[in-house]
Parts: structure tokens; C-alpha cells; sequence
């Protein structure tokens, strides 16, 4: 068994963390839910890496706390392990079949849950389903309710603003191939109540097709998008320009890394994967000399606190913040706090 964290490291760590920008904003925002779902101990997909994803999950934890409302779906042996990184005000729920949360759990549309169909090409047909299963029987314990859509989309392939403008990249047209563009475009509108979608090209060579690796909504108003390197970001400006009119874009620092695990490539190096709640905007870190200008560039933008979390250790795994949480708000967020008080 893991042995637990160091307590002393991680709130160094925190203490450490990059905090920028306004506080005022933060503290009248309203509340929502951060959802982390740490690797099972039993897991032997993630066995290997099973040390640095804890630590990671004690910063993160470590982070978080004081910050954000914190649901942590976990199993026993690495809820042992994190313990000395989880605050009383942390909710423990039952542990999920995945890490990488946003992917395979529902999207939140004003305030209902929809559930599109979890069949990504990336992973094997018996994986996507057991983790699909996995989350519809832990929406069905703590009584979440959810309106099924029958679209091949992951979560992570929706970088939405809560306002009713949305991006996802054309793998949505690849994986749906009995629909027309418009015709996808249209039930996207409709299941998310969009007033603006944009569509767009997926960054070449990216195995997973996701938007949260394309851009990161800082406001309503405002679009960080990585800087990526020609000819692909031509393509991308003119594809979400004319789809997302009075929108301002700004570039973030994008250092794609040539590391891969597991076929999966390292996320280092990618600042627009960001965990964003009403109260504050949490911004990967890597080590690299990019951190500093994507932290400021950030604090630039947002109108609430910038705070940069070391994420090396998930990221060499294909993914960073966004990936691995999911954020609720409003109804959805209530229905999970009854639902764990109910047992």
C-alpha cells in the first residue's frame, strides 16, 4: 500500500502556488463543485505511475482546499493514502472506473446533465463501455439525473462558456458519420442551448480530437487559444471567427511535448487544459519558462484568481486539468449534495 503523502510537502507546495489576479470577483461567484476521481489502488492500467499521480492528487487536493467544494470519488486504499491532504470540507464518494473524468461523465447545459455516448476510437470498444457503466451507476446512486444523447462526443471535445457558445472539433463528424455536419451542428444547439457553435479542426496528429487541448474560456467574453504553429493556426482562426463573432482571442503559450505514454502524447507544454470555476481559474504548470507567461497572460484576462498547479505527472499521461475534473453548478451540483447526504 501507498504510503500517505507528506503533509508538510504538499502545503509548501500550496503555499508556493502561483495566486494572482482579483479576489473580489471570487468571493461573489457562486459556488459549484469540483469532482476528482483519483486511479483505483487496483488498477493495473496505471499501476506504474501510481506514485506521481498521487502526488499529484495531493497538490491538486492540497490546492483546492479553502478554494472550491471538493467531491472526491475514491476507493479506500487511496483515500488512506491522500488523507492528510483532505480537508473536512471535502466529500468523499464512491470511486469511478477512470481518471479522466471529463471525458466519459455528462456535460452540464444550464442546469441539467446530458450524457452523450462514450465510444472514443482511442480506446477499445469493452474499456469505453465499462467506464461508461461505471459513471451511469454512480449518477444512479446519488439519484443524479441526466438526459441521454444518442451522439458520439467526449466531454472533453466541448470546451463550453456557460453562456451559450461552445467549441468542439471535427472528430464530433468523424465518430457521427450517419449525420451531415448541420445536422450534427443543429442537436448540438439544441441538447446544449447554444446560441453559437463553432466547429473546427482538430490540431493534426492529436489521437484524442479534443478541444480542451485547442482552447480554455477565461470569460464569456474571452478565448485563450494555444499558439499553434502554421499552417494549423490559420486554420483554426478562420474556422472559430466567423462562428463566435465579438468574441476576443488571445494566444497562450503552447509547447507540444514529443513524449508519449502508452501511444498517448505528453500534455506538457499545454496551458489553454485549464480546471475553471466561477471563483477562480486553475492553470497548469511544468516546470517550463512558459508557466510564467501563461500565468500572467491569464491574470490578464480573468476577473477572479489565477493559480497555477504542477501537473507534469498527470500530463505525461495525455492530459491536465481539464481532463481530469469535472466542475457542476447550480441544480446539478445540488442533486449530487443531496445525494451523497442521502447515503
Amino acid at each position: 500500500m501507498m504510503p500517505p503523502i507528506d503533509r508538510r510537502t504538499m502545503l509548501a507546495a500550496t503555499l508556493a502556488a502561483p495566486v494572482v489576479g482579483r479576489t473580489a470577483a471570487a468571493a461573489a461567484a457562486p459556488a459549484s463543485l469540483v469532482v476528482l476521481a483519483p486511479p483505483r489502488a487496483n488498477d493495473s492500467y496505471y499501476a506504474e505511475v501510481r506514485a506521481p499521480l498521487l502526488a499529484f492528487y495531493a497538490r491538486a487536493l492540497a490546492t483546492l482546499a479553502g478554494r472550491e467544494r471538493v467531491i472526491l470519488a475514491v476507493d479506500d486504499r487511496s483515500r488512506r493514502a491522500l488523507e492528510p491532504q483532505i480537508s473536512a470540507e471535502v466529500r468523499i464518494a464512491k470511486p469511478l472506473a477512470d481518471m479522466w473524468l471529463r471525458d466519459f461523465a455528462a456535460v452540464q447545459a444550464a442546469d441539467r446533465l446530458v450524457k452523450f455516448a462514450y465510444r472514443p476510437r482511442y480506446l477499445e470498444g469493452y474499456v469505453a463501455k465499462a467506464i461508461e457503466r461505471s459513471f451511469l451507476a454512480w449518477l444512479d446512486r446519488y439519484a443524479m439525473a441526466m438526459t441521454p444523447v444518442d451522439l458520439v462526443l467526449d466531454g472533453g471535445n466541448v470546451v463550453a462558456d456557460g453562456a451559450g457558445r461552445a467549441i468542439v472539433t471535427e472528430r464530433v463528424l468523424a465518430d457521427n458519420p450517419s449525420l451531415d455536419r448541420a445536422g450534427i451542428d443543429r442537436r448540438l444547439r439544441e441538447t446544449l442551448a447554444l446560441e453559437a457553435l463553432a466547429i473546427v479542426p482538430e490540431e493534426p496528429g492529436d489521437l484524442l480530437g479534443h478541444a480542451d487541448g485547442l482552447a480554455a474560456w477565461v470569460t464569456p467574453g474571452h478565448l485563450a487559444l494555444s499558439r499553434f504553429a502554421e499552417p494549423f493556426r490559420s486554420r483554426l482562426l478562420a474556422a472559430l471567427e466567423p462562428a463566435l463573432p465579438g468574441i476576443d482571442l488571445h494566444e497562450v503559450p503552447y509547447r507540444p511535448s514529443a513524449r508519449t505514454w502508452r501511444g498517448f502524447q505528453d500534455a506538457a507544454g499545454n496551458y489553454a487544459n485549464v480546471l475553471a470555476t466561477p471563483r477562480h481559474l486553475y492553470v497548469p504548470t511544468y516546470g517550463l519558462a512558459e508557466d510564467a507567461t501563461a500565468l500572467a497572460l491569464y491574470a490578464r484576462l480573468a476577473a477572479r484568481p489565477v493559480i497555477g498547479i504542477e501537473t507534469r505527472d498527470v500530463a505525461l499521461l495525455g492530459g491536465a486539468l481539464n481532463c481530469i475534473s469535472l466542475t457542476l453548478r447550480g441544480a446539478p451540483a445540488a442533486r449530487l449534495l443531496e445525494g451523497l447526504d442521502a447515503g
